[in-house]
This record gives structure tokens, sequence and C-alpha cells, in this order.
């Protein structure tokens, strides 16, 4: 994948570490591991976490 600017890369690889989290806990629990406690994400770029809490921007971002 291919992304245009800073705020674009910031935003794929937040959705795939959001995703593999997703799958750890699903696996965990498979395991009866359960994980109590909120993942924690974070990111660096103002502008990809604004695009991550306004789905407002969703337009703009419909092709990331």
């Amino acid at each position: 994948m291919v992304a245009l600017s800073s705020c674009e890369a910031e935003y794929i690889v937040a959705v795939k570490v959001a995703c593999q989290c997703v799958w750890l806990k699903l696996l965990l629990g498979e395991l009866k591991m359960d994980h109590v406690k909120p993942v924690q994400l974070s990111m660096d770029n103002l502008s990809a976490i604004n695009l991550a809490k306004n789905p407002i921007l969703h337009g703009r971002s419909e092709h990331i």
C-alpha cells in the first residue's frame, strides 16, 4: 500500500495495529487468558489523530 502523506501512513499503521490487537485479544480469549485492560494505541501525528477521532473527515479519507 502506498501512502500519499505522513498522515495517511500513520493512519494506515494505526488501523493495522488495531486489527492485530483485536486478533490478539480474541486469541487470548480462546486460550482462556482473558485480558481485561484496554489496549492503548499511541500516535504522534496530530493529523492522523484528528482523522481517527473526527468522522466528519471521512469523506476526504475514503480512499485510505
